[in-house]
Parts: structure tokens; C-alpha cells; sequence
């Protein structure tokens, strides 16, 4: 049968129930070491940068001796103590476990049991706070005072805290010579630490005034030794000590991802530098990788800046949207995330050549010289053209340079974007993304320019040789349907919409039909008139509705609409539109409704090069 024994410390003196003399005698370390949220020890136990947040640790009980065949662990008292940097401060409390304390003004214990069924973790019963104040070097302040970090060893037992487990023992794990046991878990929250500022933190037994260890620094050890007398204690002596400290360092705030893997955000450590995660402040990806990796964020999350700086791509991606409250920065490589929330104006920049991509935005932004904002494309428009389901919610536009001559670019490729009541900014938006085209008229296009541009559309051109595709827009109350929803977002009054969408779509449904003859039809005057936009017949972005952009209505037109016959279109806009329509449709493909569209005498123009 198992018996048991107090094994006492420094003092010499281990008081033994029913342990023979002859037994050999175990020593007990007190380790303390860090962990991510979960107590999962990290790979440097003893060592971390971080700013201000969240740090984990755990405290284990060791036994080095392999002469016991089997032991268990109940109890021990000390302290958490502090020291190094005076810039360090901040709070202390459980982290899921049981334990009991002792109060000298209040005290937890009472006249019939030495540890009461209290639970909680340094003074989380009922008679105490759940957490208390730091103040390194020092005496702690608050109700918890005399058993948080800072607490000064001393003779009174009052000043310490008392672990016990809260059944009979604690669960032991076998080690190289011995066992350990995991008897506490603690959460350390740092209020804040300057850059650089060394503090370190360790448990210590519960020592005497000659520094000794006493009779109530005891734990109870199981030994299976049999044959001895119950309450029989000998001289045999074993140790108490403590661990090596771990060592926090201020990172100044600068909390990155810290492996060179893919990974969740959502995972403290070892994922990002602090040990923390950056919500609240500045997220940084910054030279850990070596490849590109992905970074999963599974919820929403936000933080107050956003830097990049690595020639690997890192790529935000998953369900979770990310909100950057402050400025976003790109240094070198080109990164993406998925979706992104912004302040009303936050500032985004990107090195020469280098990008941000979006899967979509919501928020504002001004863009700096020389940078690059993309919205993601979802599909290959140059296989077969297809609208991105991503619908982006603007409150701020704003590019570097001026509106006719931007030094920044903003490409939509095939999205959806919602400008929410900016129309007042329509004409600063004509002239962004006629820059952004590559300047106004027939054949100018290229649609990669700084503005606002689309690699889609680009892309477009380069394969097929033509405009087929281009960035639409209207002031959303002007149009004869105005959206109430555009790509599933809701439109505000006096906002602008725009998208990747064919030519000649004047009216943004996606398609060249009835309406938007009708509605080119209603401000066409052969190019008398300046100052008009996409939505009213301006395809090619001169600010005139002319016989050019009449020829892009024609040519886009589709025959699977309503057959408008030529001599319909003379009756309703005059012969010089339905002769500019007719020539534009003369240059696609001859169909049986085309021909039967062209009408009076113009199947002769059908040999004319198709419009650029």
C-alpha cells in the first residue's frame, strides 16, 4: 500500500509517513513555462517578444528520482514574483485551473479545513477579485495584492498563493528519470511594455524568513513502498527549487506573423510574434516567410494598420472579413486579402510596382503615388467573360495626381462597385477611369493605365484585339431603372455604380438591348454637346454622344432582343444615328437577324473592318 510524506526544501528536513531511512530522497522544481492560449507549451518556453496583450503560461512540478515506483502531487505555496523592467505592467489571473489562497486581512481558509473548496486562480472565489494589478518590482496593489506578481517572500504564509489540486491529486506524465506534474495556468495580460524593456517573471516556493523552506511549502508524495508506520517522518532531505525564469521583451508594439507556414489567424502562438493576436493593433507580414503562404481568418477580425513587407506573396483569405482602421502599407512583394474594411479614408500604399488585392472593399481609401489597388478577378474574362460575384461598398475614392492625370491605379478587373452617395464626385470619376482606359476615343483603349482601370478589360483586348469589354457607370437616380440593389448591395441616394460589363451597356444590366438604344437615343446629338457620361451613350469617354459611340450601340447590339428595323430608328432618333447604328452593325457577324436588322441597303457595308 501506498504511503505518503511531506517533502520539505532548502531546510533540510522532509517529513516522511512511514518512509524507511534508507529511501532515497527526490528533489521538486517548480517550472514555469510558456504556452499559446490553449497550453500547448511553445517551442521557446522561456523566452518572448511581444507588445501589450495576452501571454500564456503554465506551471509544472517535477520529480527527478527513479527510485519510486509511483507518486502523486496535492499541493505547494509561493509566489509569483517579478523583476527587470520598471515599463511593464499589467494584470494576472487564471487560466482554467483550481486554486486556493490565502488572505491575511480576509483570510479564504477556515477554522475546520486548511484548504477550502474555493475555486478560481490567484484569489477567483468568491471572497476575491479575479485578477490583480502588476507593479513590477514590488508589492502588487488591489485584493489580490499579496498573492500576485511582485509579492516579496516572506515568514508569513498569508502572503502567498496555495495550489491544490481540486481532486485527490494531480495527473503526473512520466519524464526522462522521474515525473512531472501540470499544477497551474496563467494568464499574464501586459497593460503595456516599452520597446526593448527586459521583465521576467517565475514561481518561487514559499520561503521562511532565513529564506528557507518550511513545513507548509509541502507537497504530498505517494511512495509504494510498503511497511511503514503511518505519521513516522525521518531526516532524508530533497530540495525545493525554482526554474529558470522566463524573459518578456518589449517588441514595440510590432506583432507579425511569426511562422513560415500556412496557418489561422485565430491561433496566438506560435502564429504571430507576440504571442497575442494583432486585434486592435498593427498586423504586420513581414520577412518570416520563404514561400508564399496563406493566412486563414475563419471570423471577422480588426486591427488598426496593416504592413507588408516581403517579395513572397501572403494571402488573407476565408470566411472572415478584416477591417485596417488606419493606414495600410506595402513595401515589397505584392499580397492579397479577401475581404477588406476600411476607415471612412484610410491610407493605402504600395511600393513601385508592387499591389494590394482585394476579393472586395468597403470603406474609403486614398491611394498614394506609384501604388496599386486591385479587387480580385474571379474569373477568366478572357476565356468567357463573367461578372465577379464581389460587389465592393465605397465612401472614398481618392487617387494620387490629379483626376485627368492620376499617379495611382484602382483596378476593378470584373467586379461590381457601389461609389455610396458620391454623386457629386461623377465627373472626377468620368475622368478617373477615361485614365485609367487610356485616354478618350475610338481605339484609344487598353484599359490598363493609371485611374481606374480592369485587367479583365485588358486582358480582353489583348486576345481578342478589340473593346469588347469596359468599366460602365451611372449616377444610379439618373438611370430610367435605378438599382435598388447592385450586385447585392444596397444603393444609397445619389450614389455611383459601375462595373466590368460589355460595351455599349449603357443602362449596367449586363446586356446591350432596347433600353440602352432608347437611352442613347435620348441624349445622341452627332457630338454637338460635351460634358456627357457612360450611362447616356459616351462608350469611348470623349464626353460626346456621336456616330462612334452610336457604332459601338450597333455593333453590341443584341440580336436576341427585339428586331429594331433601320427606318424605325430614323423615325425615332434621325438618319444620322440609324446610319451610325447600321454601320456598327454591319461590322459584326452577319446573322439572318442581322440582316434583317440592317434593312435598306446596308448589307453592302458588312465588308468594313470591324471598329477598334
Amino acid at each position: 500500500m501506498a504511503t505518503r510524506k511531506w517533502l520539505l526544501g532548502a531546510s533540510g528536513a522532509v517529513l516522511m509517513a512511514g518512509m524507511a531511512a534508507s529511501s532515497a530522497h527526490a528533489n521538486l522544481t517548480f517550472d514555469l513555462r510558456l504556452t499559446d492560449a490553449a497550453g500547448n507549451v511553445l517551442a521557446d518556453p522561456k523566452n518572448l517578444t511581444t507588445g501589450a496583450g495576452d501571454v500564456y503560461l503554465n506551471l509544472y512540478a517535477q520529480v527527478a528520482s527513479a527510485n519510486d515506483a509511483t507518486r502523486a502531487f496535492q499541493s505547494a505555496i509561493g509566489s509569483f514574483v517579478t523583476g527587470g523592467a520598471a515599463a511593464t505592467s499589467g494584470s494576472i489571473s487564471g487560466n482554467g485551473e483550481t486554486v486556493f489562497t490565502f488572505f491575511g486581512s480576509n483570510p479564504v481558509q477556515t477554522s475546520t479545513t486548511k484548504y477550502p473548496s474555493a475555486a478560481g486562480f490567484l484569489g477567483g472565489g468568491s471572497q476575491q477579485g479575479a485578477s490583480a494589478s502588476i507593479a513590477p518590482n514590488g508589492q502588487g496593489t488591489g485584493p489580490d495584492a499579496i498573492n500576485d506578481l511582485g509579492s516579496a517572500n516572506t515568514a508569513n504564509i498569508d502572503n502567498y498563493v496555495v495550489i491544490r489540486a481540486s481532486s485527490p491529486n494531480f495527473t503526473g506524465t512520466a519524464i526522462a528519470g522521474g515525473e512531472e506534474w501540470l499544477i497551474g495556468k496563467v494568464k499574464l495580460n501586459l497593460a503595456s511594455i516599452a520597446s526593448g524593456a527586459v521583465s521576467t517573471i517565475n514561481w518561487l516556493p514559499r520561503l521562511n524568513g532565513s529564506n528557507a523552506t518550511t513545513e507548509e511549502t509541502a507537497l504530498w508524495y505517494e511512495d509504494a513502498q510498503a511497511g511503514n508506520a503511518s505519521g513516522a517522518r525521518t531526516g532524508t532531505t530533497g530540495t525545493l527549487s525554482a526554474g529558470t525564469p522566463v524573459t518578456i521583451t518589449g517588441g514595440g508594439g510590432v506583432n507579425q506573423w511569426n511562422i513560415d507556414a500556412n496557418g489561422a489567424w485565430e491561433t496566438p502562438t506560435p502564429n504571430w510574434s507576440a504571442g497575442v493576436l494583432p486585434d486592435g493593433g498593427a498586423a504586420s507580414f513581414l520577412g518570416k516567410i520563404t514561400a508564399p503562404r496563406t493566412v486563414t481568418l475563419a471570423s471577422d477580425h480588426s486591427v488598426t494598420s496593416l504592413n507588408f513587407d516581403n517579395a513572397n506573396k501572403y494571402t488573407l483569405s476565408g470566411a472572415g472579413k478584416l477591417t485596417v482602421n488606419g493606414p495600410i502599407s506595402v513595401v515589397t512583394g505584392s499580397h492579397q486579402v479577401g475581404r477588406l474594411g476600411l476607415a471612412a479614408n484610410s491610407a493605402i500604399s504600395t511600393a513601385n510596382g508592387q499591389s494590394l488585392t482585394a476579393q472586395s472593399i468597403s470603406g474609403g481609401f486614398t491611394l498614394a503615388a506609384n501604388s496599386t489597388l486591385k479587387i480580385a478577378e474571379t474569373a477568366n474574362p478572357t476565356v468567357t467573360p463573367s461578372p465577379n460575384s464581389s460587389t465592393s461598398v465605397l465612401t472614398a475614392l481618392n487617387l494620387s495626381g490629379t483626376s485627368t492625370a492620376p499617379t495611382s491605379q484602382f483596378d476593378i478587373a470584373n467586379s461590381k462597385v457601389v461609389l455610396s452617395g458620391m454623386g457629386a464626385d461623377l465627373n472626377r470619376i468620368h475622368d478617373l477611369i477615361v485614365a485609367g482606359r487610356g485616354g478618350a476615343g475610338v481605339g484609344a483603349a487598353t484599359w490598363n493605365a493609371k485611374g481606374i482601370s480592369s485587367k479583365s478589360a485588358a486582358d480582353v483586348i489583348t486576345n481578342t484585339g478589340n473593346e469588347d469589354y469596359a468599366i460602365g457607370y451611372a449616377l444610379n437616380d439618373d438611370l430610367p431603372s435605378p438599382f435598388a440593389t447592385f450586385g447585392g448591395a444596397t444603393v444609397p441616394a445619389n450614389s455611383i455604380v459601375m462595373r466590368f460589363t460589355k460595351m455599349a451597356d449603357a443602362d449596367l444590366n449586363g446586356k446591350v438591348d432596347d433600353d440602352d438604344v432608347s437611352q442613347i437615343g435620348l441624349f445622341y446629338d452627332a457630338g454637338t454637346s460635351t460634358g456627357h457620361h457612360w450611362y447616356q451613350g459616351d462608350f469611348d469617354g470623349n464626353g460626346k454622344i456621336d456616330d462612334d459611340d452610336v457604332g459601338q450601340l450597333g455593333l453590341y447590339y443584341d440580336g436576341g432582343a427585339s428586331v429594331l428595323l433601320i427606318q424605325s430608328l430614323e423615325a425615332k432618333y434621325g438618319s444620322s444615328f440609324a446610319a451610325a447604328f447600321a454601320e456598327g452593325a454591319a461590322q459584326a457577324v452577319p446573322e439572318p437577324a442581322t440582316l434583317s436588322l440592317l434593312g435598306f441597303g446596308a448589307v453592302g457595308l458588312l465588308g468594313r473592318r470591324r471598329r477598334r
